[in-house]
């Protein structure tokens, strides 16, 4: 069975503030329940949604790629310019 935790250790399980782990829960982007008056989440919820989020490929260009990209395009107009 999995284990459950609070918001509070959503945050600590996550590495974020607690403001965010609480919008995560209230918005349902993270699955939870009540007992009482307390708010829990299995871990295997923490998991389901680290797995929805998750890059699978290159989205974004690192800025090194970025850098060469501009540089090797400098050097081409400044040899157009030059000629």
């Amino acid at each position: 069975m999995d284990k459950c935790i609070g918001v509070n250790g959503v945050a600590d399980y996550l590495g974020i503030g607690r403001s965010l782990a609480w919008k995560l829960v209230w918005t349902g982007k993270i699955k939870s329940y009540k007992v009482g008056r307390l708010v829990r989440v299995r871990t295997a919820a923490i998991e389901d949604y680290l797995k929805s989020v998750e890059r699978t490929g290159p989205k974004l260009k690192s800025i090194r790629q970025c850098l060469t990209d501009t540089i090797a395009l400098l050097l081409i107009y400044q040899r157009a310019v030059e000629n």
